[in-house]
């Protein structure tokens, strides 16, 4: 199989936004450890990770403010569940997490949707 410039060129794109992402983790993470709440920086992770992601599959919205206020919506909304919920700082497999977090970017695009389409219908 011959790998052509443009899928080269866009692999290296998605490593590099990968490493952003992970560089915006690691000192939250490590933030919430200093203070004792690995468990509640894992939690914040996961969750600022799947908005990432929710950002990432809708592109073509980057550029509308209210994507961003949608963003900042999603945070208020996610910062009691961090902080109120008790979580474990116990070793947990990611299998067990891997479906709360993508229910979590599930919702995050639901949420992302259902703004777009009361912005579209108040434009159009």
């Amino acid at each position: 199989m011959v790998v052509g410039k443009e899928q080269r060129e866009g692999d290296g794109k998605k490593i590099l936004w990968s490493l952003k992402i992970v560089a915006l983790l690691i000192p939250l993470f490590l933030v919430f450890s200093h203070y004792g709440l690995p468990g509640d920086g894992r939690a914040a992770c996961i969750s600022l990770a799947m908005l990432c992601i929710a950002i990432k599959v809708r592109p073509e919205l980057n550029r509308d403010w209210w994507l961003w206020a949608a963003v900042g919506l999603l945070v208020m909304l996610h910062l009691p569940i961090i902080f109120l919920v008790p979580w474990s700082s116990k070793w947990i497999p990611s299998v067990v997490l891997l479906p709360f977090a993508l229910v979590d970017c599930l919702a995050d695009l639901l949420v992302i949707q259902s703004i777009e389409k009361i912005m579209t219908s108040e434009k159009g």
